[in-house]
């Protein structure tokens, strides 16, 4: 059985601290048992117009799609999701709802075993 992809989406450019919170985001997706994509993958250094064809391509790969933080602007990114979602797909969370949900289903899953 191959793991469920998660993306995790966030402010970069506009949040000195972008790179611990992703580091963070993807150790707890990670524990749960999912690939994590992430924009920080992308090596530094392209132009900004750049960066985007390559984060789109992993959304598109993406089973789930966790936002690590609503309330800073992640621009294009969150308006690509919301195409995404008129699109068909439904399964966007927070960060903390995304732990919440799959977190449980897990536990569930391993007390049944």
């Amino acid at each position: 059985m191959s793991k469920e992809t998660v993306y995790i989406a966030g402010a970069i450019s506009s949040d000195p601290n972008y790179k611990e919170k992703f580091r963070k985001a993807q150790e707890k997706i990670e524990a749960m048992k999912f690939r994590v994509l992430s924009p920080t993958f992308i090596k530094e250094g392209l132009n900004y117009e750049d960066y985007f064809p390559l984060c789109y391509g992993m959304i598109d790969e993406a089973n789930y799609i966790v936002i690590i933080d609503y309330s800073k602007g992640v621009g294009r990114e969150i308006q690509y999701i919301e195409d995404v979602k008129e699109n068909g797909i439904d399964d966007v969370y927070g960060l903390k709802e995304f732990i919440e949900k799959f977190g449980r289903e897990m536990e569930e899953t391993e007390n049944q075993l």
